[in-house]
């Protein structure tokens, strides 16, 4: 054996101390030591050092040395009834039993019934069992104690017995079932493997007592069979459940989950409409009491095991959710593909009878591809060879064993379900083994894994493994994740074409062992394109989309396609076949120039040779003719002849007549033998008197029995009715008569024509007659001629004063209705007796016009009025002035011969011109009043300013220190115009230093650009206008001082 392998020998673990020794210390901690106890949720209660770890009911025992906890269902069991309980349980990784190494792995776990509540816990090194009293327990140790400790040898091995009443030694009347442990009974040699494993309580009560089956990972592991009530727990059945763990000296993380997976499977025909039964599969630590599915189609059960069928085809997420009486849950999806061709049939409509048809089917499989698995095998012994490779050998040199497996026939979509092989070799640890696809790419399977022994027996790697080799222990059989890592499949898949040689290479690293490749296999999933089969009816036409076939009679066609698994869907059409209708026309005999009457029946709708479309059709043909027609019903059609015969016809003609009302007309026809007038009579000649114009229809036939038809027309002019429209004129007009209703007239004064004009003296009679169309009427007029109304009116007054107001009254007569004024100034009037005022003098003229009932109107002579005034007016000689100015005032008015000046101060002047000087300052109102010789008044205003004498005042000096005290210079005075300023300053050389056009704006001893002057004679420039706008300008200088 090369010294430099791996020693896979088990190594001890911590020694326990002696069983007095124990037994002293946990009966002291459970007797002086009560540890606080943790409830957690999902009724589960967690006693000493154990707590929930985050997942789904479950929770850490121990995590560090010199630890105790446990985890209790809040809920008692009855062992008078049946009791199964699963569990997840995971022991840690520590694995060496050489106490003190602080790596050292203990100390185990139990499974126990106890009745006395929820705190309790074990404690010491004893399997988290010691002490708990009474008890009943299922005690997983994972310590091997040699024979050098004072208890009994625990077989040098992890192993699982049952025990009673706290006590963990073997071969003790407390021991009802031995160690078990070998992979035959399901308990690992070696549980502290870092994986989680299935434990699992079976109890089944009997007549006396009952049976305990405990399973490892599925199998069963030990029992027991005993009265445990009568001879543990004092006849009491009712218990509580849990698992308690300790650690020592030595230490695992040791924790249990409360397991419920939700599983289940399905079984049945995946065909739509077939019914499949869904059956649970699920694991619980505890009862299930609930179970929801969802069958993803919008309905769902509460059944453990329903059964459902699906309408439809299609992929449906089907979930299960259960809930065990621990109050704990867990949800499975899984998918569920229906199976069924989709169909359909376009919809055809109707045909005729004897129509070609063609079927226009659809159908596509569901699903279009399905996944198959295509295994791939090589039985053939090859030898590895012993040594052939060096330690990370990467697939390629030395020499190796290597096994083909050709692959053919799989397209693209494929992927690698699993590559399994079994090898037999004396020390597989030695073994590095590779898979390589057609294009030469290799991924890493295995590489100094399995120890010594034939490990590598069923073993599988998967794109699906959800445990990696690197994580597991031998044997490895199993599905599992490659050393490479479970992305390293994407190098295999990335190869063109999975069809070529697929190679397993196995490298031996070491010498002195020998072995061989028995067998392997590799399996694909292959999508697989769905067939379908065709079957119509009730053609009986197979393996078609569109048949063609000749219609006969209506009815239903379905098309029925099938896939490769049976499943079958179907789509119906109705086919409506119309029969051909049967057209029937009728010959006729005409004469010439007569309409036949062509009546098609038997069809809706009719089409004839003439392209004409009504029924029936009238023609009216020249000759014999001959005519088709086709007859059409429900989109069918059908076609029939008919022939009009023409014999020759008459051409009967009459004689038009016009008369005047009141007169007779002789109609002559000829052309015919005999004829019938539209009044039934059979005169020739036929006399007639219509009163107003009348046509006449004649019918002659002769003696072949063709006859013709004409009419005549008899007009009747009415005799005019005359009207004259004027019946009235006033005195001197001129009347208008006009005549209406004929085309020429003649009066009774002998004049032919229309109007006629008179201008009576008198009320007289006229006559006329009137001529239209040769027919004649009179009528006749008295015009009466009106005298005009007397025109006179009297004003208030004839003259005066502007502004004047006149009334003036109306003295018209007889029966006047209307007035119209004018009043000599440009303003009228309607009313009867209106009032004017004037507003200006002058001379106006009044005139009156008026109007009778009759319509007659006359105006009046003009009358005179006479509008006087005075206009007062005042010329100045200006209007500002200065205290002392003399004043002159000018009379500026018109016809005016008395004045009176008012001068706003309290004086007054009747000279007609007058000067006035005012003493002081302000602002008068001067009024003159007038008045003129006929006693007319007014009067005018002007407003004088007064000013105060103009003053300038410069000062001499300043001083600009900023203290607010004559820090700026500027002249100032009083009576100025503040609109027109001009300040200019110089420095002794004559240079502009400053200047200022803003009254408001002095000198502060600056330049323009912020110059400060020191003390020094300026001079100054200004020029100033004074109110009487007279410009002023002063020089002279001014001291500055600092």
């Amino acid at each position: 054996m090369n010294t430099n392998k791996q020693n896979f020998s088990l190594l001890k673990k911590q020694p326990l101390k002696s069983v007095f020794l124990q037994t002293f210390v946990f009966f002291f901690l459970l007797c002086l030591l009560v540890l606080p106890v943790e409830t957690t949720a999902q009724q589960y209660n967690v006693a000493g050092n154990a707590f929930a770890n985050g997942g789904p009911g479950c929770y850490t025992l121990t995590n560090t040395t010199g630890q105790s906890g446990a985890v209790w269902n809040v809920n008692t069991i009855n062992l008078t009834q049946p009791i199964d309980i699963t569990l997840t349980l995971n022991f840690g990784c520590n694995d060496l039993d050489n106490y003190p190494d602080p790596n050292c792995g203990a100390d185990g776990m139990s499974f126990v019934l106890q009745p006395n509540g929820t705190g309790s816990f074990g404690s010491g090194g004893g399997v988290g069992f010691n002490g708990l009293t009474p008890s009943f327990g299922v005690v997983m140790d994972t310590y091997e104690n040699g024979p050098d400790d004072n208890i009994a040898f625990d077989n040098g091995v992890d192993h699982i017995s049952i025990n009673t009443n706290g006590n963990v030694i073997h071969g003790s009347v407390n021991e009802l079932a031995p160690p078990s442990v070998g992979a035959g009974n399901g308990f690992p040699a070696n549980i502290e493997d870092c994986n989680s494993h299935t434990f699992r309580f079976v109890w089944t009560p009997g007549t006396v007592g009952g049976t305990a089956a405990i399973y490892f990972d599925g199998v069963l592991t030990t029992s027991y069979t005993g009265d445990i009530v009568a001879n543990i727990f004092g006849g009491n059945p009712v218990v509580y459940w849990g698992v308690s763990g300790s650690t020592g000296g030595c230490w695992n993380v040791q924790t249990v989950c409360m397991t419920v997976v939700a599983s289940f499977i399905t079984v049945g025909n995946y065909c739509a409409g077939s019914s499949i039964n869904f059956q649970d599969q699920s694991i619980s630590g505890t009862t299930i009491n609930s179970w929801d599915w969802d069958f993803g189609d919008g309905s769902g059960s509460t059944l453990q095991n329903p059964s459902h069928s699906y309408s439809s085809s299609g992929t449906y997420q089907v979930s299960l959710s259960i809930t065990n009486i621990a109050g704990f849950s867990s949800t499975i999806t899984q998918e569920v593909t229906i199976l069924s061709p989709i169909v359909s049939i376009d919809s055809i409509g109707s045909v005729c009878e004897g129509d070609q048809v063609t079927l226009q089917g659809q159908a596509d499989p569901f699903p279009p591809t399905v996944l198959q698995l295509f295994p791939f095998n090589n039985n053939t012994l090859v030898g590895i060879p012993d040594g052939g490779v060096t330690a990370g050998w990467t697939g390629t040199g030395g020499t190796f064993a290597s096994s083909g497996i050709p692959v053919t026939g799989l397209t693209a979509g494929w992927s690698i379900e699993s590559v399994c092989f079994n090898i037999n070799h004396t020390y597989d640890g030695d073994l590095i083994i590779y898979l390589q696809d057609p294009c030469g790419n290799l991924m890493l399977l295995s590489n100094g894994l399995g120890g010594s022994s034939d490990n590598y027996t069923n073993t599988c790697f998967s794109p699906s493994a959800t445990g990696s080799i690197t994580t597991g222990f031998a044997p490895f059989s199993g599905t599992w994740i490659p050393q490479a890592g479970a992305g390293a499949w994407t190098t295999l898949t990335g190869c063109a074409t999975p069809n070529g040689t697929w190679n397993l290479l196995i490298g031996d690293e070491y010498n002195s062992d020998s072995g061989s490749l028995i067998d392997w296999s590799i399996t694909f999933n292959n999508d697989v394109p769905v067939n379908l089969t065709y079957l119509w009816q009730p053609l009986n036409i197979n393996n078609t989309l569109n048949p063609v076939f000749t219609a006969s009679t209506s009815g239903w066609y379905s098309l029925t396609a099938i896939d490769d698994f049976s499943c079958s869907a179907s789509d119906s059409v109705y086919l409506t076949v119309n029969p051909l209708p049967v057209v029937l026309v009728q010959n006729d005999t005409i004469c010439s120039s007569e309409q036949a009457s062509l009546l098609a029946s038997g069809a809706t709708s009719y089409i004839w040779n003439t392209s004409s479309t009504t029924n029936p059709l009238l023609v009216s043909p020249a000759v014999t003719t001959t005519y088709s027609v086709t007859g059409s019903s429900n989109g069918c059609s059908a076609t029939a002849t008919a022939q009009v015969y023409v014999n020759a016809g008459l051409n009967i003609t009459v004689n038009n007549e016009t008369i005047c009302e009141g007169e007779q007309a002789i109609l002559d026809p000829v052309g015919a033998d005999a004829y019938v007038w539209n009044t039934t009579a059979i005169d020739d000649p036929y006399i007639v008197q219509p009163i107003i114009t009348t046509n006449y229809t004649v019918t002659g036939t002769s003696i072949a029995g063709c006859s013709g038809t004409t009419s005549a027309t008899v007009v009747v002019n009415p005799n005019p009715v005359i009207t004259i429209n004027t019946n009235a004129v006033c005195e001197g007009d001129q009347a208008q008569l006009l005549a209406t209703g004929a085309n020429s007239y003649d009066w009774s004064t002998g004049f032919a024509g229309n109007p006629l004009l008179e201008t009576p003296a008198s009320s007289t009679l006229y006559s006329v007659t009137g001529t239209s169309l040769g027919c004649t009427g009179t009528a006749e007029i008295f015009l009466d001629v009106y005298p005009l109304p007397i025109v006179s009116f009297t004003p208030s007054v004839s003259s005066g004063c502007s502004p004047l107001e006149i009334q003036f009254n109306d003295q018209s007569a007889p029966s006047i209705v209307n007035w119209s004024w004018s009043f000599g100034d440009g303003s009228t009037s309607n009313v009867q007796n209106p009032t004017n005022t004037y507003l200006e003098p002058g001379n106006y003229q009044i005139q009156l016009e008026v109007k009778d009932v009759n319509g007659c109107v006359a105006n009046s002579l003009p009358e005179n009025i006479v509008v006087y005034s005075a206009e007062a007016h005042i010329i100045t000689n200006g209007h500002v002035f200065s205290s002392g100015d003399g004043v002159s005032f000018f009379d500026g008015s018109l016809n005016a011969n008395s004045w009176l000046w008012g001068f706003g101060e309290g004086s007054f002047s009747s000279m007609q011109n007058p000067t006035f000087v005012y003493d002081n300052p302000g602002e008068y109102n001067v009024i003159l009043s007038v008045e003129s010789p006929e006693g007319c008044m007014d009067s005018d205003s002007i407003l004088i300013i007064v000013n105060p004498l103009f003053t300038v005042y410069f000062p001499t000096a300043f001083t600009p220190n900023n203290d607010g005290k004559n820090d700026s210079w500027i002249p100032y005075g009083e009576s100025w115009n503040p609109e027109f300023f001009e300040m200019d300053i110089y420095n002794r050389w004559g240079t502009l230093v400053f200047r200022s056009t803003d009254i408001n704006n002095p000198w502060s001893g600056k330049s323009y650009d912020g110059i400060v002057y020191e003390s020094a004679v300026f001079a100054y420039r200004v020029k100033i206008k004074d109110v009487k706008e007279i410009i002023h300008v002063y020089e002279g200088s001014i001291t500055l001082v600092r």
